[in-house]
């Protein structure tokens, strides 16, 4: 079954269900803040992420059976949230018309009907009388010449809609079957970030509320994630390749007349995402030095399993077998967790390690040894509870 946002008669938002022939009628009706269940119950609707399209809200209140502004973001930061396939549909002409490439203006369906492993959220400005953040930089910018005046719009201007974006986090669900069996449903962040070029505070706070409410909302029990650095992975065998990997039948080149009417991004729009998120990331350091804490090629890999809807599992199985359970030294050596290079990249990262610690996550070695969710370069882990 498909589940597709689409407007009834009256003007409501109704997120529809389809099955192979017909639509099945409404999920749940959003009128106002209230909504009646039709069809599927509350626990088929684990993946629901669509809760942050209303009212910039984040989270649902299964209890009351209603969309609850209680946990919106917007009073950190005066930012709204939605996932980036909803940003996309708000803004697509005006994207393509800055890009040049296809962001489905043409396309009848762009908002999420599915979701696979992963999920991307963004914390936009929605205002529509203020060019941007150009502001913050006027001064420089009534003296600069006509070729910095342009890069400097490229970075904080709204004539690029993605320049509304102050804030995106990927999230993946990394539950496998050793986690499953012991209770456990679990939420990685794969990455969270505020643009260097803002004028807003607070973003940082309101996606860490909005990943909490979503795990919170889909019933995740535990929240982790890992402290990538350069350092830590000295020591690390290079991932083999194989050719094989990219061998592909003609079977996958085949989509339904229904796919062909839903938005997915080629390799140029997933290019320019992936940059523009990618510039996000930038910081300086305290030599002046540009620095970025994510690859691009990394970036792209996740919204490419964002927008293709992939799981973790492949399709004759339903549950991810997860990684390999790591053994766990006596006396940590040189290349492993706790070992040299695994203490000087985390001693780069002590000012984030902070930052999620106010927000309730603490380290934890089990993670990385015996939970079987992440792979073996020995990143410092962390975790929170979620309640």
């Amino acid at each position: 079954m498909k589940k597709v946002w689409e407007h009834d008669e009256d003007g409501n938002d109704v997120l529809n269900v389809y099955d192979e022939y017909r639509c099945l009628g409404p999920a749940y009706t959003i009128y106002n803040q209230t909504s009646e269940p039709h069809v599927l119950s509350p626990e088929d609707f684990e993946d629901i992420a669509w809760a942050v399209r209303f009212l910039g809200t984040d989270s649902y209140d299964e209890t009351k059976k209603k969309v609850s502004t209680e946990y919106g973001v917007e009073k950190d930061s005066g930012l709204m949230s939605d996932t980036l396939r909803g940003f996309i549909s708000k803004y697509s002409d005006d994207l393509e018309w800055y890009h040049g490439e296809d962001f489905g203006s043409s396309v009848s369906r762009i908002t999420d009907n599915d979701y696979g492993h992963t999920m991307t959220f963004v914390l936009y400005d929605g205002s529509e009388d203020t060019e941007g953040c150009m502001e913050k930089v006027r001064a420089k910018y009534r003296k600069a010449g006509s070729i910095k005046r342009r890069k400097m719009k490229e970075k904080w201007s709204y004539e690029d809609p993605l320049n509304r974006i102050h804030g995106y986090a990927i999230v993946q669900d990394v539950t496998n079957k050793k986690l499953k069996e012991e209770g456990k449903k679990v939420l990685s962040i794969s990455a969270i970030c505020s643009t260097y070029y803002t004028d807003r505070k607070g973003i940082g706070k309101s996606l860490m509320k909005l990943i909490e409410n979503y795990a919170e909302s889909a019933k995740y029990t535990d929240i982790v994630l890992q402290l990538a650095n350069e350092f830590s992975g000295m020591g690390q065998d290079e991932e083999e390749y194989s050719e094989d990997e990219e061998e592909y039948s003609e079977d996958e080149e085949e989509y339904s007349e229904d796919e062909e009417d839903y938005y997915y991004p080629d390799d140029c729009a997933l290019s320019v995402l992936s940059g523009a998120l990618w510039k996000k990331c930038m910081r300086t350091n305290e030599r002046g030095v540009q620095e970025y804490n994510l690859d691009q090629e990394y970036i792209e890999e996740s919204l490419s399993a964002y927008f293709n809807c992939e799981t973790n599992f492949e399709e004759d199985e339903d549950v991810w077998e997860g990684t390999e359970v790591k053994e766990r030294p006596e006396e940590p050596g040189e290349f492993d967790y706790g070992g040299f290079w695994y203490n000087k990249g985390k001693e780069t990262q002590k000012r984030l390690m902070k930052f999620y610690e106010m927000h309730g996550f603490k380290e934890d070695d089990s993670i990385f040894f015996e939970w079987g969710c992440f792979d073996s370069v020995p990143y410092p882990t962390m975790v929170k509870e979620v309640h």
